[in-house]
Formats: structure tokens, C-alpha cells, sequence
């Protein structure tokens, strides 16, 4: 992508895809806080590092203007706030707006959310 640039400070390699003023929804898997097997936590959601090399490319794509959401919508059970803290989101959003002075969101797209107990049983629903 921008191949014949690679290397050059105009280098873009979203040119193709993203202009300056969009507003770029970059949709991580965001599955859940825990892996319910007791497998690989990185089985069940994106890496922050790898969220942030597409946050950056889209924001040298905007150029700074524009603004990008960062969102998902897990599971019902998945605890939100547990999967940004363990992947670093938040940070990593903030750094991405810091860095190159553009408006970025970190959004759970889900209407509701549930609890549930050690079995996996619904005990009360969230708004």
C-alpha cells in the first residue's frame, strides 16, 4: 500500500482508503474480559499493540482532521471496562489523539449488558 512512497516522510499507505475529514470506525474483537475454558486470554480480544498500528496509519491518513471511534460490542457478560484496562485501550486511544492531534473514541456499542454468576447464570441485567 503506497508502495512506491515506502520510506519517504509523504508515505500513507491508507491513501487509497481514508481522506482527510472522515470519520474511520476501527472495530477490534473485544469478545470478553476472560476466557470461559480458562484458555489464552488472547484468544478472546485484539491486542492493543496491533489497535495501535491501525490507529496510527488511519490517523497519518487523516492528516489530523477527521476523527476516528475505536468500538466494539462483546458479549453480554463481558465486563467493558475490565477489557480496556487489560488491553491497554484507553491509553492507547489517548496516545493515539495526543500524538496526532486528532479526536479518538473508545465505545462499547452493546444497548445492554448483563452479570452473571460462577455458572454462567443471567443474575441481573444492565443498562
Amino acid at each position: 500500500m503506497d508502495s512506491e512512497k515506502f520510506g519517504r516522510p509523504d508515505w500513507n499507505p491508507f491513501r487509497e482508503l481514508i481522506t482527510p475529514g472522515q470519520r474511520v470506525l476501527i472495530k477490534p474483537n473485544l469478545v470478553r474480559h476472560s476466557h470461559l475454558a480458562g484458555g489464552d486470554y488472547h484468544a478472546v480480544i485484539t491486542n492493543g499493540s496491533l489497535v495501535r498500528c491501525a490507529l496510527d496509519y488511519v490517523a497519518m491518513a487523516l492528516q489530523g482532521k477527521g476523527e476516528i471511534t475505536v468500538g466494539d460490542a462483546p458479549v453480554q457478560s463481558a465486563d467493558f471496562a475490565e477489557i480496556v484496562e487489560r488491553t491497554g485501550l484507553q491509553v492507547v486511544c489517548d496516545d493515539v489523539s495526543k500524538t496526532w492531534s486528532i479526536p479518538v473514541r473508545l465505545k462499547d456499542f452493546r444497548l445492554w449488558s448483563v452479570s452473571v454468576n460462577e455458572k454462567q447464570c443471567v443474575v441481573k441485567k444492565l443498562l
